[in-house]
């Protein structure tokens, strides 16, 4: 059939080290995270459809998110879009969720439309979390799936996991491999494709992208490469929640930029809970511009040696986003700019030595980073250049407080002997003081819990740019 010449071939990521094509968004680069806009009805509580955000609330958020990240290069994927909420009437995506639509618009589709175009005015690339393994009795297309054998049997009957039960509803799942060779993949992402603007978006999250039991694990890693390759083709990016390498699961580094949440590759999630070490010598070998999270509960453990991003979806205040994207995202980006170079360990100390001079450690779970002899992160202190910034720009954030800290500024500021201080906030940052820079040192004091943005005296940065 047509549809196999599509490749399922692994591919081996560890010869150049970097993906099978450019990605489309640097991930590495970027913050990503998800909006859970609405739930389904539940028929086994008889909990009623739940609105959390409606797509012009959804915005609002996307608003205060960008004030708080300072516009970092954000994508922003919208759960339970489509139909009745979350995890409904899966396999279909064709119908946007009708509770979610401003009132002035005609349809749920155009508000969707309205905000995918409007996320670009703060920095946000905003797409779809969808799924490609479950289905649903409910579903528009049930009876054809059924009807071509693709939805995933045990001793000849329909398999239903007892687990997989979302929303009150049995979830049954989807054989890749038969919904490949039926063209039904196919069929329901180029329909995707054409209802909204996916494709100018680049990207996509897959939820539950794994091999389901009862089926060939070979056989369905050679179609599930087909899809993630059928979706590159057409100019999209997939993000999932897990990726694992082709020696031990599916296959994916290289064909997949990013997993929520970013499970070890060797041996299996538990296995490398309890053995980190695994995981910290496989990210010398893997590039964070190869695959990166997304969160990363390893590196969180042992004190963010390689860094880890924040998952911001359930914070329900923005304003609450502020110190996991200061101790965590911002120090994560930093590192992800520098080639991992070698890892050392001496007892509780461990030392990540990456290029240009940025060293990484982690003593007794307590974490530093500098560059040279600049110190970046102490602890729960940070002092970073917002390097996403078109115009000079630090960031700097602490925990307790301080009164007086000296900071020694970046290279590149020799010329700077006054700085104006801007209070980080989600409604907009807001102008604190100037202060004088003595031979290259910041004096700076800062209450606990506050974030300032710091930069150039007069330099009137705050203005839209």
């Amino acid at each position: 059939m047509i549809y196999t010449t599509v490749s399922g071939e692994y591919y081996d990521w560890t010869i150049t080290r970097k993906p099978e094509r450019p990605w489309i968004h640097s991930y590495h680069q970027t913050f990503v995270d998800k909006i859970y806009l609405a739930s389904k009805a539940n028929p086994l509580t008889g909990e009623a459809p739940i609105v959390f955000f409606t797509f012009e609330q959804a915005l609002e958020r996307i608003k205060q998110i960008d004030q708080v990240t300072r516009g970092m290069p954000k994508i922003i994927y919208l759960v339970g879009w489509q139909y009745d909420g979350h995890d409904s009437k899966y396999p279909d995506w064709g119908e946007v969720n009708d509770r979610l639509k401003r009132p002035q618009d005609p349809t749920a589709l155009a508000s969707l439309l309205w905000l995918m175009e409007e996320g670009y005015r703060y920095n946000t690339t905003v797409s779809l979390h969808i799924n490609m393994l479950d289905a649903y009795e409910d579903a528009p297309s049930w009876g054809i799936y059924l009807e071509k054998d693709i939805i995933v049997k045990k001793d000849g009957q329909l398999y239903r996991h007892p687990r997989a039960v979302w929303g009150g509803q049995q979830a049954y799942w989807i054989d890749y491999a038969k919904e490949w060779e039926a063209g039904l993949a196919q069929k329901r992402i180029d329909g995707l494709l054409e209802m909204l603007p996916v494709q100018r978006q680049g990207t996509i999250h897959i939820d539950a992208f794994g091999i389901p039991l009862y089926t060939d694990p070979e056989v369905e890693k050679i179609a599930l490469r087909r899809i993630l390759r059928y979706w590159r083709d057409k100019g999209v990016d997939v993000t999932s929640e897990n990726v694992y390498d082709g020696r031990y699961g599916e296959g994916c580094i290289g064909l997949q930029p990013m997993a929520w949440h970013i499970n070890p590759i060797h041996g299996g999630w538990k296995y490398s809970l309890e053995n980190p070490e695994i995981k910290e010598e496989m990210w010398m070998e893997i590039p964070a511009s190869l695959c990166c999270g997304g969160v990363d509960e390893i590196d969180l453990s042992t004190g963010g040696l390689f860094g880890s991003s924040m998952y911001g979806e359930p914070i329900a205040d923005v304003s609450d986003f502020i110190k996991p994207f200061c101790l965590q995202t911002l120090p994560w980006y930093f590192v992800n700019r520098f080639e991992r170079l070698r890892l050392l360990k001496d007892g509780q100390v461990k030392t990540l030595y990456l290029s240009d001079g940025v060293v990484s450690r982690v003593e007794n779970g307590y974490r530093t980073i500098r560059h040279g002899n600049r110190l970046l992160v102490d602890g729960e202190d940070v002092f970073v250049p917002a390097l996403w910034r078109s115009g000079r720009e630090i960031i700097a954030y602490s925990s307790q407080g301080y009164r007086r800290r000296k900071w020694e500024l970046p290279p590149g500021w020799d010329d700077i002997d006054l700085v104006d201080l801007y209070e980080i906030n989600k409604d907009g940052s807001k102008y604190l003081r100037s202060l004088k820079i003595d031979a290259g040192t910041l004096v700076l004091p800062l209450d606990a819990g506050q974030s300032v943005s710091i930069v150039p005296g007069g330099a009137q940065h705050l203005t839209k740019e």
